[in-house]
């Protein structure tokens, strides 16, 4: 009866780190692998740190990996900054790309700024 209380135990304990393991993996692992094979540069530590803060890591991680597609020379902290202000990222990215796609030059801060002035607006 004692072994018995033990495999009952043991199999708790690794229930209970397979479900770590797994939210874990859900939360920061595979937002970094995205960013990582689509050729960004966020660390682990910059998702735990959105995570952290209550930032919506998928959409700013999804402009972001737009905008590397798209060969915009643009950091994520500069994406999250962005977001933080109150401009809307997928908007920002969409125009990154449509800037790269017509070889027009472009300011990240001036798209920034008329990103948070058409939200003010509305």
């Amino acid at each position: 009866m004692n072994n018995e209380l033990i495999a009952i135990i043991v199999a708790a304990f690794l229930a209970v780190f397979i479900l770590v393991v797994a939210t874990v993996f859900l939360l920061l692992i595979r937002p970094w692998l995205q960013d990582f094979l689509s050729g960004g540069k966020a660390s682990p530590l910059t998702i735990l740190a959105m995570r952290l803060r209550g930032m919506p890591v998928k959409t700013i991680c999804d402009a972001y990996i737009m905008i590397v597609h798209c060969g915009g020379a643009v950091e994520i902290n500069q994406v999250q900054k962005a977001h933080l202000m109150g401009a809307d990222v997928d908007k920002l990215a969409r125009a990154v790309c449509f800037a790269k796609q017509s070889d027009e030059p472009f300011v990240w801060d001036d798209l920034v700024a008329t990103a948070i002035e058409d939200n003010s607006r509305r």
